[in-house]
């Protein structure tokens, strides 16, 4: 068995009207995954949508709970983005603190593969 180095993650579930999903994903990928590669401790993103109903998942993996913390820090650049966001997912009235139905962190403390 291996074992690997400790991580953290950002778990974020948005409630996105299904025939919006398209354009969200691609928003989100144009404007905040550029933006998330750039920063130090950045590992990975992963982006789910749900098999029935509005929600979609965003995973973001980081190497350390800093690394996500001096990204939350960087409020300016956040309200930047969220008015870019916008503007490419093409709604004014979209509003990320009502799109987010959940949102939770987690360190990994353990994992075992083959």
């Amino acid at each position: 068995h291996r074992r690997t180095a400790m991580s953290h993650v950002e778990y974020l579930r948005f409630s996105i009207p299904r025939d919006k999903h398209q354009a969200w994903i691609e928003a989100d990928c144009q404007v905040w995954t550029p933006f998330l590669k750039a920063q130090p401790g950045f590992v990975s993103k992963e982006v789910w949508e749900s098999n029935l109903g509005d929600e979609i998942v965003s995973c973001i993996h980081w190497r350390a709970k800093e690394d996500l913390q001096a990204v939350h820090a960087q409020f300016e650049k956040i309200d930047e983005l969220e008015a870019e966001f916008k503007k490419v997912y093409g709604d004014d009235k979209y509003d990320s603190g009502r799109a987010v139905v959940e949102a939770s962190q987690f360190t990994r403390m353990k994992q075992e593969s083959a």
